[in-house]
Formats: C-alpha cells, structure tokens, sequence
C-alpha cells in the first residue's frame, strides 16, 4: 500500500508537548499489541498520533491502514479535516472520514476517522475477520467516555489480537483511568504525556461572584437562578474582553440552550455578536469552526458535544454549567429517561481544556470548589445505564456460539446482571431470539434496522398488515424527541416558524402527537427513506458486500420469519390506525372499516402466507 510522503506540515506541529514523545510511542506500538496513552487536554494526540503512523510507515514502507474511532460525528469529521489540512492534501485522499449518512473516502486512504457506533455496525453486518485483516492499527480515542458501543468495542479488541498478531490496538484519553484499562488488558506499556501548550486559568462560583463586580444584595439571587448568573458572566467577558476571543458556554440540553439564547437576546443589552449552536439535532454545526468578521464575538451554546476531541481555535472562555443530562434505565420499571446529573471530575477537566487549545484561556465553572470535590471521579459507563436489546442482538452476531451473558461478562466493568436478563428475556417476547437464544430470521433483520428492537418489529408487522403509513409516522414520533428542524438563525419566516412551533408544542402533549398532526405521507416516505439507505455506506471499511436491510427487496427475504401477533398486538396496530389525521372524514372511515375486516380475517396461518405470496391477502 502505497503511502503519499508528508510535506509542508505546519511549523506548530512540533511545539505540541506530544512531538517529544513520538520515538516512544512508535517504539511502544513495535513492541505491543496495545497501548496506552494519556495526555493533558489539547496536547495534540488526536492529529498527532494517527500522524506518527502514518509517518513511520512511509519511512519503512510498511502497510499502514489505521481506523481511528471518536465518540460523535463533528469530532471525526472536524479531526480528519484538521489531519489533512496539517499535511497540505485534500480530505479524502491519505486522510479521510466515514460516519453514518457521510463518507470522505477511496480505496486508497490510510487513515480513516469514523464513529465508534459505524464501526460497531460495521463489525455485525460482515465478518469481523475481514476488517482485521484490513488494518493495521485500531485507535479508539476518548476512551473515558465510556458509551456502550465503546464498551463493546473493548471486547471485540480484546478477542481480536489474540487471532491477529499484527493488529495493534492504541487507547487513548486525557481522563481515563489508566490502571484499569492496564488490568483489563493484561499489562500493556502506558506512555503519560505532561503539559500542555498553554495555560486554563479556573474560576469556581465565589471568584465568578466577586468578579461580577456585584453587591452583597444581588448575589443570592444570582447563585440561585444560574441563567441569571450565566447570562452576567457572559456580559462581563463581553464588555471587558476583546471580541475576536470566542465564548464556549457548557449547558445541559436544547431546552436549557434555547432559554439561554433567548435572554441573551432579549436581556442583555449586548451588540456585535452571534449565537453558535452545538447539538445532535442541529444539522449544520461546521459554521461553528469559521472564523469571524472584526469586531463580531462568537458565543457558543453546547451540550456535551464539544467536551472531546473538538478544536474551537477562537475559544478563549468557556462557562461551564456543570450539568449534563444521562439516559438511566430503571430494571424494577423497566423504563429509561434522561436524568439531569452533576459532570464528574474527568468531563470538567475535558471542559476546561477547550479554553487552552490555541492560546491561554479561561474556564468559569459556575459551581464550588466544594462541589466540585464531591463529584464522581469518572462517568458511570453508559452500558451500566441503559437497555440493552441492541448490544445483545450484536452479541449474538458476533459471537453466536456464546451466551449473551457470558460474552457481556468479558467487559471492561460488566453491566447489571438483572440488565442483561431482562433485555434477553423481552428479545425472546417479540421472537427476536429463542428459547436457546439464537437469532432468529426476525432478529437478523431487527439487527439492520436503526430504530429499537421493538419499533422495528412494528414496521415489519405493518408490511403483512398494510398499514406500513400510520406505523412508521408512530415509530418516527417515539424513535425522535422533537420533531422539528433545529434551526437557529432567526430570520422573519423562522420566527415566524417557531411561534408556530411553541404553539402545537403547547397544544399537543407529546412529539408523536405532533407528528400525526403534522401529516404522515410525508414523514412516512421520509422516514423509509432512511431506512432504506440506513447500511448504504457500512462496505467501505471492509472492501466486501454486506447484507443490507431494504424495505423493498423481494418479499421472499421474509419467507423464514416466525411472526405470532396475538390479540393485543392486532388492537395496538388497529388503535395505531384510528390515530390518523384524515383530510377527509369518509376516506378515514372507510380505511378503519377496512382494516377491521381485515383483522378480523388474520389468522397466524394468513400472515405467514402473506410472506410468500404478499398480493393474495389483500386483493
């Protein structure tokens, strides 16, 4: 594999306290299978690592192919653009990027920057053996994060450098726990990187309070409403700092950054700024990285989005809540919901360190010292938090001749037993796995599809029962917690878009609500769609044809399905139907008795006859 020589790399790539380590860790990556490196935030691992690599290999004439994981989209999308241009090339080429919906890549690219979910989904829809014997080194960074596709990852590495010797597995992280990735992995060399470029100078709640410049009578109440206090200290950094230094603000989620914007736009009295947002449902989060005109300040409103791996060059303050909200799944109610929760001590060093990336910074954390002692010193790792359906029906793919217990037991901090069991016993309810737990011929395909084991069941069940609108337009509200555009550049016809929008989200109690209100033709086609295209991109890491699931293949792909609706399931499906906006009450009418008819008629016997001959129920 031919490798293009580097040329004309930024001069500032050698100041990064990283470049003095670059003999070590190449000398540590020859002599073993795994490494770990652990580093002060913005020491340059993330570009530079990947970098040595690919450098050493070209000197060597060595196969190099390395894929390099990243907790979110933005992080290996901006990473992979940042990589290139520091090698004067065009993305794409040397250096690319691959995440769900999005590829930068050929035949021919060494270093590959992708999510560490694609790369999951990448290892179940082909055989894991033909990626390993595709790459030379597997990087998972921001290992402290802790996901559940991580945590999965971890065993899948963990198993595949004992049948590939020459796959080399490198760790990284600026906050992990180094001794316990060390232990899990049986010993392997740990290489600490001190020091950063420049310095982050950390303010707690009583120096933000007395640099507010506010009296005695005002600061009560400035501790107690924290929008008040945040909306101060941005105001302060804006009257007293030059503007070209950007403002990083760390808030929880939408609803905390809508209300923050919302009283920095009507409270603060402030000119020459513009609002950034960084969140998952924000489509075109790239602006965030352009630098702006004279005399316009850059504030940033983010979730946890930009706490990793992302490099804000303008950044010089960053406010941090303190909060961030986490899924939590309660076995004794078999429910999960987002928790507002206190950061630990790990993502407020992560946070912090966005501040120094360039140029000496300042953090503002708008709590105490005192509470920042008592966080936890890590995040509880998502897999011990969340359901888990999906991570065992990939247990089941990758390895099937192994309990999903067993294999789950091999993780780095194991989730709850009681987890595991319920989550295999609801698989085994809707006939995804057996009693022996195997995959059946329904799992394989759940496995493909990108929603909850549940809803997708729902969908399939709709093609047999022609009811396939309504059912994607409810799946579609439940799978989304808002269903509309985060858009954030107010002009006339946005806000004109999102009065409209505060008024049905007052009227109807939940987004699903919304979404029937809304017409489901069109979300229906467009939710398909993306089922559809869901596994268009999974082959490029691999070089070799994978199974997709296409919700137009020949009907004959479910001939094998073992499909049981009982009674409740049908009176789900027909109160599904009763749910539909019709334009016209007589059209809706006639397709609610239509569709009892049709129940009415449905026997197991009938539907699995439909799979083989689908145009014979319905005529």
């Amino acid at each position: 594999m031919s490798i293009p020589p580097l040329s004309n790399a930024l001069q500032t790539k050698s100041e990064l306290p990283i470049h003095k380590y670059k003999k070590e860790i190449l000398d540590a990556i020859d002599a073993s299978q795994v490494i770990i490196i652990s580093n002060e935030t913005g020491s340059g691992k993330s570009t530079q690592v990947p970098q040595f690599i690919i450098e050493d290999g070209c000197e060597k004439n060595k196969k190099t192919r390395i894929i390099c994981t990243q907790p979110r989209r933005i992080a290996a999308t901006s990473i992979a653009k940042r990589i290139s241009e520091e090698r004067n090339e065009h993305i794409g080429g040397t250096v690319g990027y691959q995440i769900r919906f999005d590829r930068c890549v050929n035949k021919t690219t060494n270093l590959t920057l992708t999510s560490s979910g694609f790369l999951l989904r990448c290892l179940t829809t082909s055989k894991p053996e033909n990626l390993y014997q595709n790459i030379t080194h597997l990087i998972l960074d921001e290992v402290h994060e802790r996901e559940q596709t991580t945590d999965f990852l971890f065993i899948l590495a963990k198993e595949a450098i004992k049948w590939h010797p020459n796959l080399k597995i490198i760790l990284m992280s600026a906050t992990m726990d180094c001794k316990k990735f060390d232990d899990y992995f049986g010993g392997c060399p740990i290489i600490n990187v001190p020091g950063r470029l420049f310095d982050v100078d950390i303010l707690y709640l009583n120096d933000i309070i007395v640099n507010t410049e506010f009296e005695n009578n005002a600061m009560d109440a400035l501790i107690s409403n924290q929008n008040e206090l945040l909306l101060n200290v941005i105001k302060r950094i804006h009257t007293k700092e030059p503007t070209h230094q950007s403002i990083l603000v760390f808030l929880p989620g939408y609803d905390d950054i809508m209300a923050q914007k919302r009283q920095i736009e009507t409270k603060s009295e402030m000119e020459n700024y513009q609002i950034f947002i960084l969140h998952s449902g924000n489509l075109d989060q790239s602006r965030v990285f352009n630098p702006m005109s004279n005399g316009i300040r850059k504030i940033i409103l983010s979730t946890n989005i930009a706490e990793t791996s992302v490099t804000i060059e303008d950044v010089v303050h960053v406010i941090d809540a303190g909060k961030a909200k986490e899924k939590q799944y309660d076995p004794l109610t078999e429910s999960s919901g987002l928790i507002l929760k206190s950061i630990s001590k790990a993502c407020a060093k992560q946070r912090a360190g966005c501040a120094g990336r360039t140029q000496n910074g300042y953090a503002y954390r708008l709590y105490s010292l005192q509470q920042y002692e008592e966080m936890e010193e890590y995040t509880l790792p998502e897999i011990q938090r969340i359901p888990l359906t999906e991570i065992c029906l990939k247990t089941k793919i990758l390895a099937p001749y192994i309990s999903i217990e067993n294999f789950l037991n091999k993780g780095l901090e194991p989730p709850p037993r009681e987890n595991i069991r319920q989550s295999i016993e609801l698989l085994k309810k809707i006939d995804a796995l057996d009693t022996d737990e195997r995959l059946t011929y329904l799992g394989n395909h759940l496995i493909n599809m990108p929603v909850d084991s549940q809803l997708g069941k729902m969908i399939l069940y709709s093609i047999a029962l022609q009811c396939i609108d309504p059912v994607v337009t409810i799946v579609s509200g439940i799978s989304h917690q808002d269903p509309f555009v985060l858009s954030f550049d107010q002009t006339n016809q946005q806000e004109e878009a999102t009065e409209t929008t505060d008024e049905i989200r007052k009227e109807f109690i939940s987004p699903i609500h919304v979404i029937l209100f809304a017409g489901p033709a069109h979300l229906s086609h467009t939710i398909l769609s993306k089922l559809d295209s869901s596994g268009n991109d999974i082959n490029a890491l691999t070089d070799d044809n994978t199974t997709r699931f296409n919700l137009n293949d020949d009907w004959t792909s479910f001939n094998h399905m073992s499909f049981q609706p009982d009674i409740d399931e049908l009176k789900m499906l027909e109160t599904l139907c009763n749910f539909i906006k019709e334009e016209d009450e007589v059209e809706k009418r006639k397709k609610i008795e239509k569709f009892q008819l049709k129940k009415d008629s449905i026997s197991m016997d009938t539907i699995e006859n439909f799979f083989n001959e689908p145009n014979v129920m319905w005529k």
